[in-house]
């Protein structure tokens, strides 16, 4: 099959290339409906800090099957999928699995099918994911006050799994005015400008005092980490590092040992099952739990990949989540 993919070539810059790729006897080959742009590729990859060049990115795709391996049982043609494309596995030689591109193959064990119900390119297996296992991980109590810092694409989606439970209050904090009126749609009881007001002494209003029982920090921002950290309550709270956190930093941990803290870092190897928090993901998306509508707010054509990520870097005001769809 002839393909069109992304090539990352130097620090901040893509090319687009042409090559061959084949199926293996035990992998599928899927045409892509859509790839999602990441924090932590832009952040890292696109930045030059890992990888070496050339090297190709997209870990978020989804699609349909256009091909199958001899020794593939289970999976036809025409099936929509999306999935863990971990091309890692493979020798640098080969074509390798990622999504900026037209066509990938994969191995059909990390793939999960996509119901017909929702709309393919709002079915990004692999951030939907990263939140089934965050909300796991934060699995608050009845009555519980629960705090989120960081209203992005991720911090919103983690919002919406909230929604309809039974905490006392959901309290979401960040910058922008255009966030919080979102995070009020996802499901928020409370928001706050953390620069219009001082977040500690408002947490210690709204919840007279007790302190917040499970905080999620959603940013990678050290600041955020030590305000989430600052507001929890006094009696083993939980404190969920959902932001990816890419540098050293320092933290207060006398406010983690004094409140007994419980902490929870959910990312990826988090996970126990990564393959299952993907279909429980995928399920909560059928029933309309993630309105991801109104988190993908730009669409590029792969020809338009070096914008998409100068996009993505920039982060206009109305920039929560881009994708590629070729």
């Amino acid at each position: 099959m002839e393909i069109k993919y992304a090539e990352l070539i130097a620090p901040q810059k893509f090319a687009i290339r042409y090559g061959e790729l084949k199926t293996g006897d035990n992998e599928v080959m899927m045409k892509i409906a859509a790839c999602g742009l990441c924090k932590w590729e832009i952040e890292n990859h696109y930045e030059g800090k890992l990888g070496t060049f050339p090297q190709r990115l997209g870990h978020e795709p989804v699609g349909a099957i256009v091909e199958v391996g001899k020794n593939v049982k289970g999976w036809k043609i025409g099936e929509r999928v999306t999935g863990l494309l971990p091309g890692l596995l493979k020798p640098e030689s080969e074509m390798s699995l990622e999504g900026f591109a037209t066509y990938a193959t994969a191995n059909p064990h990390w793939l999960v099918k996509v119901p017909d119900n929702i709309e393919l390119e709002y079915a990004l297996g692999e951030p939907l994911k990263c939140i089934s296992t965050i909300a796991r991980a934060a699995n608050h109590q009845f009555g519980d006050y629960v705090f989120l810092i960081g209203c992005g694409a991720m911090g919103l989606l983690v919002l919406a799994t909230l929604k309809g439970n039974t905490a006392a209050e959901v309290i979401a904090v960040d910058l922008l005015p255009e966030r919080l009126k979102l995070a009020e749609e996802m499901g928020a009881t409370i928001t706050l400008n953390s620069k219009e007001c001082d977040v500690d002494k408002e947490i210690q209003r709204i919840t007279k005092g007790h302190g917040i029982d499970v905080a999620i920090e959603a940013t990678g921002n050290p600041k955020a980490l030590q305000i989430a950290s600052r507001v929890l309550g006094s009696r083993r709270p939980k404190l969920v590092i959902a932001g990816y956190h890419g540098s050293s930093t320092t933290c207060d941990m006398n406010a983690w040992c004094r409140r007994g803290v419980e902490i929870h870092v959910p990312h990826p190897n988090y996970s126990l099952d990564e393959l299952e928090d993907m279909r429980r993901a995928i399920r909560a998306l059928s029933k309309g739990i993630f309105p991801m509508e109104k988190i993908i707010t730009h669409r590029f054509k792969l020809d338009e990949i070096q914008t998409a990520f100068e996009t993505a870097t920039s982060k206009p005001k109305e920039y929560i989540k881009g994708i590629v769809t070729p």
